[in-house]
């Protein structure tokens, strides 16, 4: 009986807190917002646990050269990118962002768990400010009226007990002044 309920709590155990958490990726070669030819990455973890709803996201955007790392959010609105005051703005704007600025968003899913391998589309449309204090290189991918199309790869996949979490991929390595 004893090993009952050893066996018993151990499975309970388990199907409370084990799950399955999943790092997905999507990698593009494009301008940046100073023009110049870059590699970006945008990653995010989606864990699903054996009970409960799954949780996904930020999605962070890696971009070569840059310290930048804008982070697309779920929101009732859809996956969102929204710019820091004083730090993104629209590119026809002049002075600083004053609010909450809808800089980015994944255009066809309403929620990074949603997400599989395939096709996203991403619309930019801000860019990072300048100033004589800045620290650093912080671009990211330039605005434009398309959408970009990313692939996204399911790039690694990991049972596990207690929630551990999987380590972010590294931002692109930085070549001179692009390519």
């Amino acid at each position: 009986m004893r090993n009952f309920a050893t066996c018993a709590i151990f499975f309970l155990t388990v199907s409370l807190t084990g799950c399955i958490n999943s790092l997905y990726q999507a990698e593009t070669a494009a301008l940046d917002t100073a023009g110049n030819e870059r590699n970006f990455i945008l990653y995010w973890t989606n864990t699903e646990p054996w009970i409960g709803t799954s949780k996904a996201g930020p999605a962070v955007l890696l971009t070569e050269c840059s310290s930048a790392r804008p982070a697309f959010v779920n929101t009732d609105d859809g996956i969102i990118f929204f710019g820091l005051m004083g730090y993104d703005q629209l590119p026809d704007q002049s002075g600083l962002n004053s609010g909450r600025l809808l800089c980015g968003k994944i255009e066809n899913y309403t929620h990074l768990r949603e997400i599989r391998a395939g096709s996203i589309s991403v619309t930019m449309r801000c860019k990072p400010t300048a100033d004589d204090f800045s620290v650093g290189n912080k671009t990211y991918l330039a605005p434009r009226p398309e959408p970009y199309v990313l692939k996204v790869l399911e790039k690694e996949r990991q049972w596990s007990f207690l929630g551990k979490s999987l380590a972010a991929p590294l931002a692109p390595e930085c070549r001179s002044n692009g390519r």
